[in-house]
Protein backbone atom coordinates (compact mmCIF):
# COMPACT_ATOMS: atom_id res chain seq x y z
CA UNK A 1 0.00 0.00 0.00
CA UNK A 2 0.97 3.46 -0.64
CA UNK A 3 0.39 5.75 2.24
CA UNK A 4 0.72 9.60 1.68
CA UNK A 5 0.98 10.19 5.03
CA UNK A 6 -0.17 9.36 8.64
CA UNK A 7 -0.80 10.89 12.13
CA UNK A 8 -1.06 8.53 15.73
CA UNK A 9 -3.57 11.00 17.10
CA UNK A 10 -6.46 13.17 16.28
CA UNK A 11 -9.90 14.38 17.59
CA UNK A 12 -11.41 15.98 14.56
CA UNK A 13 -11.25 13.25 12.06
CA UNK A 14 -14.29 11.38 13.46
CA UNK A 15 -15.74 10.41 17.34
CA UNK A 16 -13.50 9.97 19.85
CA UNK A 17 -9.77 9.65 19.58
CA UNK A 18 -8.72 8.73 16.52
CA UNK A 19 -5.35 7.58 14.18
CA UNK A 20 -5.56 9.03 10.73
CA UNK A 21 -4.28 7.25 7.12
CA UNK A 22 -4.06 9.44 4.42
CA UNK A 23 -3.71 6.90 1.20
CA UNK A 24 -1.71 7.78 -1.75
CA UNK A 25 -3.74 7.84 -5.16
CA UNK A 26 -6.53 9.47 -6.59
CA UNK A 27 -7.14 10.05 -10.43
CA UNK A 28 -10.47 10.74 -12.19
CA UNK A 29 -12.52 11.92 -9.65
CA UNK A 30 -12.09 15.73 -10.19
CA UNK A 31 -13.28 17.20 -6.82
CA UNK A 32 -12.68 21.00 -7.53
CA UNK A 33 -11.32 22.90 -4.55
CA UNK A 34 -9.74 19.12 -3.39
CA UNK A 35 -7.96 20.30 0.11
CA UNK A 36 -5.35 17.51 -0.58
CA UNK A 37 -4.17 17.46 -4.13
CA UNK A 38 -0.53 16.52 -3.38
CA UNK A 39 -2.31 12.77 -2.42
CA UNK A 40 -3.35 12.20 -6.27
CA UNK A 41 -0.39 10.92 -7.92
CA UNK A 42 -0.52 7.04 -7.88
CA UNK A 43 2.47 4.93 -7.01
CA UNK A 44 4.17 7.76 -3.95
CA UNK A 45 4.72 8.11 -0.61
CA UNK A 46 6.06 5.48 1.87
CA UNK A 47 5.38 1.71 1.11
CA UNK A 48 3.51 -0.39 3.76
CA UNK A 49 2.32 -4.32 3.81
CA UNK A 50 -0.98 -4.27 5.29
CA UNK A 51 -0.13 -6.01 8.20
CA UNK A 52 2.33 -3.72 9.27
CA UNK A 53 0.12 -1.06 8.82
CA UNK A 54 -2.71 -2.53 10.70
CA UNK A 55 0.21 -3.05 13.91
CA UNK A 56 1.07 0.79 13.62
CA UNK A 57 -2.16 1.81 14.06
CA UNK A 58 -3.05 -0.99 16.89
CA UNK A 59 -0.03 0.23 18.66
CA UNK A 60 -1.37 4.20 18.55
CA UNK A 61 -3.17 5.41 22.14
CA UNK A 62 -6.49 6.01 20.42
CA UNK A 63 -9.68 3.98 19.76
CA UNK A 64 -10.45 4.07 16.16
CA UNK A 65 -8.60 4.94 12.84
CA UNK A 66 -10.12 6.97 9.79
CA UNK A 67 -8.42 6.13 6.56
CA UNK A 68 -8.69 9.49 3.78
CA UNK A 69 -6.61 10.46 0.91
CA UNK A 70 -6.57 10.63 -1.81
CA UNK A 71 -8.95 7.71 -2.60
CA UNK A 72 -8.68 4.89 -0.14
CA UNK A 73 -11.10 2.88 -2.57
CA UNK A 74 -8.32 3.29 -5.48
CA UNK A 75 -6.33 0.44 -2.81
CA UNK A 76 -9.13 -1.32 -2.18
CA UNK A 77 -7.71 -4.57 -1.54
CA UNK A 78 -4.75 -3.43 0.97
CA UNK A 79 -7.69 -1.72 3.11
CA UNK A 80 -9.63 -4.18 3.31
CA UNK A 81 -6.53 -6.95 4.81
CA UNK A 82 -5.30 -3.93 6.97
CA UNK A 83 -9.24 -3.85 8.12
CA UNK A 84 -9.40 -7.58 8.76
CA UNK A 85 -5.78 -7.36 10.98
CA UNK A 86 -7.58 -4.14 12.89
CA UNK A 87 -10.21 -6.34 13.82
CA UNK A 88 -8.46 -9.16 15.01
CA UNK A 89 -5.86 -6.99 16.71
CA UNK A 90 -8.19 -4.18 18.13
CA UNK A 91 -11.86 -5.66 18.48
CA UNK A 92 -12.93 -2.86 19.85
CA UNK A 93 -11.60 -0.11 17.82
CA UNK A 94 -13.82 2.12 15.31
CA UNK A 95 -12.69 2.30 11.34
CA UNK A 96 -14.13 5.04 9.54
CA UNK A 97 -13.51 5.88 6.30
CA UNK A 98 -13.59 9.00 4.01
CA UNK A 99 -14.33 7.73 0.08
CA UNK A 100 -15.30 10.21 -2.95
CA UNK A 101 -17.48 7.53 -4.41
CA UNK A 102 -21.15 7.03 -3.28
CA UNK A 103 -22.79 3.96 -2.13
CA UNK A 104 -24.96 2.51 -5.28
CA UNK A 105 -21.42 3.77 -7.53
CA UNK A 106 -19.18 1.09 -5.09
CA UNK A 107 -21.92 -1.54 -5.55
CA UNK A 108 -22.42 -1.49 -9.15
CA UNK A 109 -20.33 -4.63 -10.48
CA UNK A 110 -19.61 -2.88 -13.31
CA UNK A 111 -17.67 0.04 -11.17
CA UNK A 112 -14.26 0.98 -12.67
CA UNK A 113 -11.92 3.53 -12.68
CA UNK A 114 -9.49 4.19 -15.17
CA UNK A 115 -6.33 6.32 -13.88
CA UNK A 116 -3.02 7.19 -14.98
CA UNK A 117 0.65 6.31 -13.69
CA UNK A 118 4.01 6.57 -14.52
CA UNK A 119 4.78 3.43 -14.50
CA UNK A 120 2.12 2.33 -17.24
CA UNK A 121 -0.33 4.43 -19.58
CA UNK A 122 -2.98 2.80 -18.36
CA UNK A 123 -3.61 1.71 -15.14
CA UNK A 124 -7.33 -0.07 -14.76
CA UNK A 125 -8.35 -0.44 -10.91
CA UNK A 126 -11.25 -2.66 -10.27
CA UNK A 127 -13.60 -3.38 -7.96
CA UNK A 128 -14.50 -7.12 -8.08
CA UNK A 129 -18.30 -7.74 -7.35
CA UNK A 130 -18.36 -7.77 -3.55
CA UNK A 131 -15.27 -6.22 -3.00
CA UNK A 132 -17.43 -2.98 -1.33
CA UNK A 133 -19.64 -5.16 0.66
CA UNK A 134 -16.71 -6.87 2.31
CA UNK A 135 -15.02 -3.52 3.33
CA UNK A 136 -18.36 -2.02 3.79
CA UNK A 137 -18.73 -4.61 6.86
CA UNK A 138 -15.82 -4.15 8.78
CA UNK A 139 -15.90 -0.55 9.17
CA UNK A 140 -18.26 1.00 11.50
CA UNK A 141 -18.94 4.71 9.50
CA UNK A 142 -18.01 6.47 6.15
CA UNK A 143 -18.51 9.65 4.66
CA UNK A 144 -19.23 9.02 1.09
CA UNK A 145 -19.35 11.41 -2.19
CA UNK A 146 -17.11 13.78 -3.83
CA UNK A 147 -16.29 16.61 -2.26
CA UNK A 148 -18.18 19.89 -3.91
CA UNK A 149 -16.73 23.68 -2.66
CA UNK A 150 -19.59 25.00 -3.93
CA UNK A 151 -22.37 23.22 -1.29
CA UNK A 152 -19.99 23.82 2.20
CA UNK A 153 -21.36 22.10 5.24
CA UNK A 154 -20.73 22.61 8.68
CA UNK A 155 -20.78 19.26 10.64
CA UNK A 156 -21.38 15.52 10.74
CA UNK A 157 -17.74 14.96 8.92
CA UNK A 158 -19.59 16.09 5.95
CA UNK A 159 -17.32 19.11 4.13
CA UNK A 160 -19.98 19.47 1.33
CA UNK A 161 -23.67 19.15 1.63
CA UNK A 162 -23.74 16.44 -1.10
CA UNK A 163 -21.97 13.91 0.88
CA UNK A 164 -23.46 11.27 3.18
CA UNK A 165 -22.80 9.98 6.75
CA UNK A 166 -23.11 6.12 6.34
CA UNK A 167 -23.21 3.95 9.78
CA UNK A 168 -22.83 0.68 9.23
CA UNK A 169 -22.64 -0.66 13.35
CA UNK A 170 -23.75 0.12 16.37
CA UNK A 171 -20.67 1.28 17.50
CA UNK A 172 -22.03 5.05 16.90
CA UNK A 173 -25.00 6.86 16.45
CA UNK A 174 -25.24 10.23 14.34
CA UNK A 175 -25.42 12.23 18.04
CA UNK A 176 -21.94 10.90 17.93
CA UNK A 177 -21.00 13.16 14.48
CA UNK A 178 -22.83 16.63 15.43
CA UNK A 179 -20.45 19.03 16.18
CA UNK A 180 -18.83 22.02 13.96
CA UNK A 181 -15.84 20.76 11.32
CA UNK A 182 -12.85 21.93 12.94
CA UNK A 183 -9.03 21.95 12.34
CA UNK A 184 -6.01 20.77 13.61
CA UNK A 185 -2.53 21.87 13.79
CA UNK A 186 0.64 19.47 15.04
CA UNK A 187 3.95 20.92 14.92
CA UNK A 188 6.53 18.64 14.80
CA UNK A 189 10.45 18.87 14.07
CA UNK A 190 9.82 17.71 10.85
CA UNK A 191 6.72 18.71 9.51
CA UNK A 192 3.60 21.15 10.12
CA UNK A 193 0.40 19.07 9.66
CA UNK A 194 -3.26 20.31 9.22
CA UNK A 195 -5.48 18.14 9.09
CA UNK A 196 -9.40 18.43 9.82
CA UNK A 197 -11.96 20.81 7.76
CA UNK A 198 -9.95 24.09 7.26
CA UNK A 199 -11.65 27.26 5.15
CA UNK A 200 -10.36 29.17 2.94
CA UNK A 201 -9.55 31.79 5.36
CA UNK A 202 -7.20 29.33 7.10
CA UNK A 203 -3.40 30.52 6.50
CA UNK A 204 -0.13 29.25 8.25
Amino acid sequence: MFIHSKLGYSTVNGPGERAVVWLQGCVGMNCHGCWNPETHKLFQGESWLPGELARWIAEQPVTGVTFSGGEPMHQASGLLVTLDRLRKLRPDFSLGLFTGYTEKELESAAYQTYIGASQSPVTTVYLKTGLWERIRDRLDFAIMGRYNWLQPANGNLCSSKNQQLRLFTSHHTEADFARPLEVEVTITDELIQVTGFPTRGVQL
